[in-house]
């Protein structure tokens, strides 16, 4: 006779599933950049150089905490792509911007928050983490 093993309670470690971001800018080296310092610091950051990717990529499993974009991007204005944040209420957005008073959007209102251009990298990643944490 094949003897049972005992049971005995093994604990099981669940793998943390790194928070993820999408960044959308059109210029590839920004993407890039971006992407490269998050991942550096335990982010799942993915890029998307237009409106249609940025789409396919929030639809993917695990949707993204934060959203990094550029203010100004060629294919779709930016109040359509704010616009549809009710689809993701746990989101918040970082917004990339030339311009000082940022079209109208707040420094800080409703889940958004707005970085003017030139900015500091290791900014963008201070921000994204607080932003992912929930911090005001």
């Amino acid at each position: 006779m094949i003897p049972l093993p005992a049971h005995t309670k093994t604990p099981t470690s669940r793998v943390r599933v790194p928070t993820r971001v999408l960044v959308v800018d059109s210029e590839p080296l920004i993407r890039w950049s971006i992407c490269a310092a998050l991942a550096a610091e335990g982010f799942d950051a993915v890029a998307a150089a237009d409106a249609v990717e940025a789409s396919r990529l929030a639809n993917e499993w695990p949707p993204p905490r934060v959203i990094v974009m550029d203010l100004r991007r060629p294919d779709e204005d930016s109040a359509d792509l704010l616009a549809r944040r009710a689809e993701y209420p746990e989101c918040r957005f970082l917004i990339m911007t030339t311009e000082s008073r940022a079209g109208g959007i707040g420094a800080r209102s409703d889940g958004i928050e707005v970085i003017e251009k030139p900015f500091n990298i290791a900014r963008i990643v201070e921000r994204v983490a607080r932003l992912a944490a929930g911090e005001p």
